[in-house]
């Protein structure tokens, strides 16, 4: 590989790193906007679904899932989720 075509490549790299932190500082504040308030109540697996897309937790993305079907209606965050429109 030449010069030139190392040093697109090592640029084309970089480009997707910047991209990729920046598209990685949209999941907190998407979760952040929400303005939820955890409930202990509610337990862990229910709590932690507002940041399902920041932890590698199969569960929280399903969870979430659920939440927004209508699911757990009985829980705090269900009932947060509902008041704001967005359970489906």
């Amino acid at each position: 590989m030449s010069y030139a075509n190392s040093m697109k490549a090592e640029c084309i790299s970089s480009v997707w790193v910047v991209y990729g932190h920046i598209r990685f500082e949209d999941k907190p504040r998407r979760a952040a906007n929400l303005h939820l308030e955890p409930d202990l109540e509610d337990g862990v697996v229910l709590n932690i679904t507002p940041l399902h897309e920041l932890v590698p937790w199969n569960e929280a993305q399903s969870y979430w899932e659920e939440l927004l079907k209508g699911e757990y209606a009985w829980s705090s965050i269900g009932k947060q989720l509902r008041q704001k429109g967005l359970v489906k």
